[in-house]
This record gives structure tokens, C-alpha cells and sequence, in this order.
């Protein structure tokens, strides 16, 4: 609904055009390393110049390093960008448990529909090897307290009329 005070009209700016879900739920005891790719997948961008609205949510187990930066990358097949490495992270505890680590982005597409590639990484602040956790997405192999299911780290992707 668009209104000036005065006069209202239904819009289409802002309606919801597509959402989509990609996740990795595969467990993976970590070394240290300078990158490594948490969540990575295509989707579909339906309209040219879009704007997207993307949460992540990322699971460890058992300390790594306390500094380490996610990248979120964005783009055609071969030509992703970094949208924004500010908005996302993890809460470093120093302690053996389940912890997690978020991510919310806010962006315009880059001007064409079609297939994309998405990314969210996570890479060494110093190009050292490092790591946020020595277990990605933990089962009940590492804690019988955790679902046999394992934990899923996700990207939910929801893209709107500009």
C-alpha cells in the first residue's frame, strides 16, 4: 500500500518475488585453514535490479580462533562480489560447546535476472590459518545432547520488487 496522506494505491514496490533456502548440513571436523566455504549454492533472480534481503546462520563446535571474518559473495557464474563482510559474524566463547554465527545483508542485485552464485565464507582476517570452530554443523557424535540431525547452516535469500 503506497499513500501521500492523502491518496492510497496498492504498489509494487517491495512485494516479495522469490525466497529461497540453501543450506549445508554436512558435519566437518575443521583444521585451520585461510578460507573455508561455510554455505555455497545458485538461485534464481527473477527481476533485473532486485533488492535482496539474505540471513545466514552458521554452527561450530569447540573453539578456534577468536577473529575471523565471513564474507558474503554475490553474483553471475565467475563474477561474484563481496556485498558486505561488516554484517556478519560469531560470538567467540573460548569454550568447548555448540556455538553459532549470524549474518543479515541488505543489497541490491547487480542488474539482470537469471541464475546466480552466493557464497558465505569464512577467511582469516590476517591470511593466517585459522578457524572459528574445530567442528562445522556438530551432531550427536560430538555432544549426545545435539540431535543425531545435526545442526544446518543456512542462507534464506528473499529478493524484492526495487
Amino acid at each position: 500500500l503506497i499513500t501521500d496522506g492523502t491518496n492510497a494505491s496498492w504498489g509494487t514496490a517491495g512485494k516479495l518475488l522469490n525466497v529461497t533456502e540453501i543450506a549445508n548440513g554436512t558435519r566437518t571436523s575443521r583444521s585451520s585453514q585461510q578460507t573455508f566455504d561455510m554455505v555455497t549454492g545458485t538461485f534464481t533472480q527473477v527481476a533485473a535490479s532486485s533488492k535482496f534481503v539474505v540471513w545466514g546462520s552458521v554452527w561450530w563446535r569447540t573453539d578456534g580462533s577468536g577473529e575471523v571474518r565471513y564474507l558474503l559473495y554475490y553474483g553471475p557464474n565467475g563474477n561474484m562480489a563481496n556485498i558486505d563482510e561488516t554484517r556478519s559474524g560469531y560470538t567467540y566463547t573460548g569454550q568447548g560447546h555448540r556455538f553459532s554465527g549470524q549474518g543479515l545483508w541488505y543489497f541490491t542485485g547487480n542488474s539482470s535476472a537469471g541464475t546466480k552464485q552466493i557464497l558465505w565464507r569464512e577467511h582469516s582476517n590476517d591470511n593466517a590459518n585459522e578457524r572459528s570452530g574445530q567442528v562445522h554443523n556438530p551432531t550427536n557424535s560430538d555432544d549426545s545432547r545435539i540431535s543425531s540431525q545435526g545442526q544446518t547452516t543456512n542462507l534464506v535469500i528473499m529478493e524484492f520488487a526495487a
